[in-house]
């Protein structure tokens, strides 16, 4: 997940399972299960972390859509690591 916070809480959350079960199923139709990777494939790692970064606008509009409001607060540390990386890239693609 790009948000350690966002990610933190998430955690918190599914330790409430009975609460977890039904936002779930409310929010994702279906119960939505938690599978922690304990040896992460570095290749892996790093194409699930491009796919995030591609996304993030998509997230952002949607995000926008379904709140009526941007992103913020607890995301910010999301957002700073994505606009980073975007402009490392853009840099790059200059040099």
């Amino acid at each position: 997940m790009l948000s350690d916070t966002v990610d933190t809480v998430w955690h918190a959350h599914i330790l409430y399972t009975k609460l977890y079960q039904q936002e779930s199923i409310m929010f994702f139709g279906e119960f939505l299960h938690h599978e922690p990777i304990l040896t992460p494939d570095p290749h892996a790692t790093e194409k699930n972390l491009e796919h995030a970064i591609e996304r993030f606008p998509v997230f952002s509009q949607l995000y926008l859509d379904t709140f009526g409001e941007p992103l913020g607060g607890i995301w910010e540390d999301a957002l700073s690591f994505v606009a980073s990386v975007s402009a490392k890239r853009a840099s790059a693609s200059k040099g």
